[in-house]
């Protein structure tokens, strides 16, 4: 019995061996650098504690001693399970909308001409700002270095430091309202369309290319075709007025381009115009549904295919996390017999269970490791897809 209990002890290292080894490829004394809102393996090595366990407001902390830079590590930990913890986050949001809002209540005139309010929401404002420094002071701490590598996290830098630094200026303070924009680095959803509308910036430059030629082409026609309807008398409103010149001059042209794209007053410039041209609503509206329509569209067809490869990427990453995080399951499965066949047997020492848990250790980290790697290559990947599909609409 007790040689039975043995081999299957034996069974059970090698098979923590073998998930270890999966995970080899990389040394456990490589510098990796995450993004700040991953898991910063450069601040961990593979001996450590394994990383905390957050729920809700509370934050489970693992026995710990150690030397004075793994207590720095140890304290990073916890600052960074803090500021990633749900409810932090929410209080936040909470925070920016409330200062929002209040930003637009204070242009009020009950608020605006009476100082003692006025006063009393700049105190409130200040000490919602405090606690978005405070908040700021917090993620440097936790990332360290790779807080500077988060574009999110450097917008917040800014928009608190300019906060700070114009607070005297009464013109430059209205430009408060901008923290807002901190809403996006909060919400994931908001996040996404950002990330959308970045990853399709050349496609938009493109569209935006196309638009400028079509606009000068039709303004140059517009001014040759209906420059004179001015002087004519076309627009005007009583006899003591010509009314507003549309299509005198280029520039003014341009500007009634893009009155009609945006459907702007419209009906009133083509019925004046065709009061001296009767065809010219052909022009007229042929330039409006090629700006307002075809155009729009090609730019929410662009979004949409953004979004909707963000979306595909997501669902492979989840793949893919759940699939590592079924061995990280068979592993501690794996632990937990070994564990139980020594407690009743008594055939593993101390030393043996420490070096079982420490290779558990290590096989988490670098599965961990291996899952954000795929998610970088997935972002290569479908980098190079759109790369190959611009070359091909090219050619």
């Amino acid at each position: 019995m007790e040689e039975h209990s043995r081999k299957k002890i034996e069974s059970c290292k090698g098979k923590l061996r073998q998930d270890c080894e999966k995970f080899s490829d990389r040394t456990a004394d490589e510098d990796l650098s995450w993004g700040s809102y991953g898991t910063d393996y450069s601040m961990m090595s593979v001996d450590e504690n394994p990383p905390l366990k957050k729920k809700g407001l509370g934050i489970t902390t693992p026995s710990y001693v150690g030397t004075e830079d793994d207590e720095v590590k140890h304290t990073r930990r916890i600052a960074r399970a803090l500021v990633e913890n749900e409810r932090f986050q929410l209080t936040i949001i909470a925070l920016i909308a409330i200062n929002s809002i209040l930003m637009g209540v204070a242009t009020f005139d009950f608020v605006s001409k009476n100082e003692s309010i006025t006063k009393s929401f700049e105190r409130v404002d200040l000490f919602i700002l405090l606690i978005f420094s405070a908040e700021l002071v917090l993620n440097l701490y936790a990332y360290g270095s790779s807080f500077f590598y988060d574009s999110w996290l450097l917008f917040d830098l800014v928009s608190i430091v300019l906060s700070w630094v114009f607070a005297s200026f009464t013109i430059i303070r209205s430009f408060r309202i901008f923290r807002a924009f901190r809403l996006f680095a909060k919400i994931d959803s908001l996040k996404k369309i950002i990330q959308a509308l970045t990853s399709t910036s050349e496609q938009m430059l493109a569209i935006l290319f196309v638009l400028g030629i079509l606009f000068y082409i039709f303004a140059v026609m517009f001014t040759q075709l209906f420059g004179d309807c001015y002087e004519e008398g076309c627009y005007a409103e009583d006899e003591n007025s010509l009314g507003i010149n549309y299509f005198g001059r280029l520039d003014y042209t341009m500007f009634t381009l893009f009155m009609l794209m945006s459907m702007e007053n419209w009906s009133d410039i083509i019925r004046m115009t065709d009061s001296r041209y009767p065809w010219s609503w052909i022009p007229l509206l042929t330039f409006m549904v090629v700006s307002a329509f075809v155009m729009l569209n090609l730019v929410i067809a662009v979004l949409c295919e953004a979004l909707s490869a963000l979306k595909d990427d997501d669902e492979e990453v989840n793949n893919k996390r759940q699939e590592n995080d079924s061995k990280h399951q068979d592993v501690e499965n794996a632990l937990r017999e070994s564990a139980e066949i020594s407690r009743q047997h008594q055939t593993l020492t101390a030393a043996e269970m420490e070096i079982i848990i420490r290779e558990q250790n290590q096989a988490l980290l670098k599965i961990n490791r291996r899952i954000d790697e795929m998610q970088s290559a997935f972002k290569n990947m479908m980098e190079l897809q759109l790369v190959i599909a611009k070359n091909l609409n090219k050619s």
